[in-house]
């Protein structure tokens, strides 16, 4: 209803969908949950240790640095975070071994 209510009226989306106006306007005012809040708060910690580290870190380590700053989290949960946030960690390069040693002439 909240993306909807630009081209349909708010009233008639209530009647349809058997809710009242109030009830819609009241879910809006609400503020998330505590779990939702600590959710949000993850992924802000998530998002900031990503960069700090340059966007090379991805679920596994982003889980040991955020252990070791004594947050109690779980592997799925950051990978969690990171997908919702859009994070994708950047792989390293590959350096390929020089095969071919050209002769230099003097």
């Amino acid at each position: 209803m909240a993306r909807l209510k630009v081209a349909i009226p708010i009233h008639w989306m209530a009647a349809h969908l058997g809710v009242s106006r109030s009830g819609f306007y009241d879910w809006l005012k609400r503020q998330g949950g505590e779990r939702q809040r600590a959710q949000q708060e993850l992924e802000d910690t998530v998002a900031a240790v990503f960069h700090q580290f340059r966007g090379c870190y991805g679920s596994p380590r982003l889980h040991r640095e955020l252990q070791a700053r004594g947050m109690a989290v779980g592997r799925y949960r950051v990978m969690k975070a990171m997908r919702a946030r859009g994070l994708v960690a950047r792989p390293r390069r590959c350096r390929r071994p020089q095969t071919t040693i050209t002769a230099q002439t003097p």
